[in-house]
């Protein structure tokens, strides 16, 4: 299996072998959702993630396991899914890097230096209810210009930064939008489990990529 999934490559000559075996015969994961499982099972121990908090803490870097990754990944899944977003659904991620921002990868990412009124546009367009975005602690510049975006969501989820200590300052109130912070709401959630539906092999090629920025 190992074989399969990184064939040996030393030199140029080398392709024609690999570009010979076919992809499904690979042994590929079905599926995004299934990548981390079974990375899971197969490697448990080793390091799946390795995050840096800042520059300043570059060798006490928060790693994560294969093992945990998955958990992570259902927990923010079933966030989102207790938000109403299902299969075709379009969630807006809005942050720069962090620990949080891995297992919420499966968005449409939108760029944070974009003028208020222009991210707004993105979002209408998108049809997104769903912004995963950075905190003030995260990113203040970002946080400024999410008044505006907001009024057309159902939902902020908030991002806070690698290994963040200390409770945060309180988040401020839109009307009818609910803000959280989604390290929170994940921690009740469930993690050996996704409530939602897993995606479909085919479900990457059928959903339209995101809103271009």
């Amino acid at each position: 299996m190992s074989e399969l999934l990184w064939p040996h490559y030393a030199a140029p000559s080398d392709l024609a072998a690999i570009e010979a075996v076919p992809l499904e015969a690979r042994g590929l994961p079905a599926s995004t959702h299934d990548l981390p499982a079974r990375a899971a099972r197969l490697r448990p121990d080793r390091t799946a993630l390795t995050v840096l908090p800042d520059a300043e803490r570059w060798r006490g870097p928060l790693r994560c396991s294969f093992a945990d990754l998955p958990a992570g990944v259902h927990r923010y899944a079933n966030v989102l899914h207790r938000f109403g977003v299902r299969r075709g659904a379009a969630v807006a991620l809005m942050a720069p890097n962090c620990a949080e921002i891995i297992p919420a990868t499966l968005a449409a990412p939108l760029n944070g230096a974009l003028a208020p009124a222009h991210l707004a546009e993105l979002l209408r367009r998108s049809g997104a209810r769903v912004l995963v975005t950075a905190g003030p602690e995260l990113d203040p510049d970002v946080w400024a210009k999410l008044p505006e975006p907001a009024e057309a969501l159902d939902v902020v989820l908030v991002l806070r930064p690698t290994a963040a200590v200390g409770d945060p300052a309180p988040l401020p109130r839109i009307d009818g939008v609910l803000i959280a912070h989604l390290a929170d709401l994940a921690r009740a959630e469930d993690a050996s489990a996704f409530t939602g539906e897993p995606p479909r092999p085919g479900d990457l090629a059928a959903t339209p990529g995101p809103v271009a920025s």
